[in-house]
């Protein structure tokens, strides 16, 4: 547990607690050790093992450690919406989709584990799925973070500027205090004269934020993209950063020779060999390869919550 609790402490810390905290990789080696020192078979043993594998960019172990984890305890769902999280970041959506299924079919009652498919339909822009899983959420949670500014993380990826205004003023009302930061960044990213430039950018450096990435790219900021996408701070996190490259929004920073060395250096290259490509990147023979922007083409409906076959990652 302690292990696990390294890995997620980015996503509710303060850039002050992160430095006080330390090395996050650290505190996942250390307790993932200690864990496999107690029950070295354990599916949560197994689990801390693939978020460490994940966290050091080792990509194909991480998949390997988590379905090892699922084959030990098939009941256990919290590895298997990191599994869901993990393919849907290397852009593998129709597995990511399948799993995701499975998640919310062997616990109903998470608004997180529902995200997990949202995050799917946001990057594949598809309406149907978004309607059918926030819905879901809403049920669960309606005032969920997560479910609020999903419709705003949508338009973002997409580039559809008044569409993500629009999403995140709505999200705001709702809960004030929870989307105010998100608000006062997407003023920034859209180039409103009374943003805070300096404190943007000081903010934007020094903590990390899941839709930071995004956030840049709508503001047009190459070098504060590969920046803050380079930072050795956050490198637990690089395995969420293809999404980001993958979005309409961030065409640019795809296209970037930066991009495709971020993709090499953070295991996507070596995933994509064994695994099969997305739709945006292909090999160039066996030692290079090349990303350009691609949509991720929405799953029929009537295909939805079907088992697709083993080696199908499709769009």
């Amino acid at each position: 547990n302690l292990a696990l609790a390294c890995e997620v402490a980015a996503y509710h810390t303060t850039a002050m607690q992160q430095r006080v905290a330390g090395d996050r990789i650290a505190c996942m080696r250390e307790a993932a050790a200690r864990a496999a020192d107690l029950a070295p078979t354990a599916a949560i043993t197994l689990h801390a093992q693939a978020n460490l594998a994940r966290a050091e960019s080792q990509l194909l172990d991480a998949d390997r450690l988590y379905r090892e984890s699922i084959a030990r305890d098939a009941t256990y769902p919290d590895v298997r919406e990191d599994l869901t999280e993990l393919l849907t970041d290397v852009g593998h959506l129709r597995e990511a989709e399948r799993e995701g299924r499975e998640l919310v079919q062997l616990e109903p009652t998470s608004a997180l584990f529902w995200f997990r498919l949202a995050m799917i339909g946001m990057l594949r822009d598809d309406a149907a799925l978004l309607d059918e899983v926030l819905a879901r959420v809403a049920s669960i949670d309606p005032r969920y973070f997560f479910g609020l500014t999903t419709a705003f993380r949508r338009a973002l990826c997409h580039g559809r500027r008044d569409e993500a205004r629009v999403a995140i003023e709505g999200a705001f009302a709702a809960s004030p205090d929870a989307v105010a930061l998100l608000l006062a960044l997407n003023r920034w990213a859209q180039g409103d004269a009374d943003s805070d430039d300096a404190l943007s950018r000081q903010f934007l450096r020094s903590t990390f934020l899941a839709d930071g990435l995004s956030l840049i790219a709508k503001r047009g900021e190459a070098e504060l993209y590969f920046e803050v996408l380079f930072d050795p701070r956050d490198r637990d996190k690089r395995f969420d950063s293809f999404r980001h490259l993958a979005c309409p929004v961030a065409a640019p920073m795809l296209a970037d020779p930066r991009g495709k060395q971020f993709l090499r250096e953070a295991g996507f290259e070596a995933y994509w060999r064994e695994k099969g490509w997305p739709p945006q990147c292909r090999p160039l023979g066996d030692t290079d390869f090349e990303c350009s922007p691609a949509p991720f083409e929405p799953l029929p409906a009537a295909a939805r919550g079907v088992i697709m076959p083993a080696g199908s990652n499709g769009p």
